[in-house]
């Protein structure tokens, strides 16, 4: 099988996973609408920033889940635009699992990322006022690190050749096919 093949397939996976995420946060958003206590809280405005981002995670899980199952080889083409590689390699294999690393990283760090955006348009958009009388347990800022997981994520997905160096620079850290072949 080619690296492209691998890729591909891997993709697809992630396409499903994507898909579970987005049906268990629309359970989520669903359940918020359906307890039966009432949930104005007296911020209008607020509330009208988190029912927006509550359906905006399902469905960007939904378009990224259909998008990598039916157009992987899409993205394959745009992150492997200038290499044809078969996995034959460690090193090789270390790269094309690093940038499915990377797709989890970015996968799971959009929900908190979108919270944290949430925020910053509330903190932006409410007045001071209303502001300081929101409770800090219902704003993300402790989410703020999902940027953070997402920039990681896309340079391992685009790039990573700072990891692969730091994992096979030095020789105690070569797999065992490459070390034999130094001592012959």
């Amino acid at each position: 099988m080619k690296q492209k093949d691998y890729f591909i397939v891997g993709s697809k996976l992630f396409g499903i996973y994507c898909l579970a995420l987005a049906l268990s946060y629309t359970i989520w958003a669903i359940e918020y609408y359906i307890q039966p206590f009432p949930h104005e809280t007296g911020y209008r405005q607020y509330e009208l920033i988190q029912n927006i981002t509550r359906w905006i995670i399902p469905l960007f899980y939904v378009f990224l889940g259909v998008y990598l199952i039916r157009r992987s080889s899409a993205l394959y083409n745009l992150i492997y635009s200038n290499q044809s590689v078969i996995v034959s390699g460690v090193k090789n294999q270390f790269m094309l699992f690093q940038k499915f690393l990377g797709l989890y990283l970015i996968i799971t760090a959009i929900s908190g990322f979108s919270k944290t955006l949430s925020s910053i348009f509330v903190y932006f958009i409410t007045s001071s006022y209303l502001l300081s009388s929101i409770p800090n347990n219902l704003l993300y800022w402790d989410r703020l690190d999902s940027v953070a997981i997402i920039f990681l994520g896309l340079y391992l997905l685009l790039d990573g050749r700072l990891f692969l160096k730091w994992g096979f620079e030095s020789k105690s850290t070569k797999p065992a096919s490459e070390n034999n072949n130094e001592n012959e």
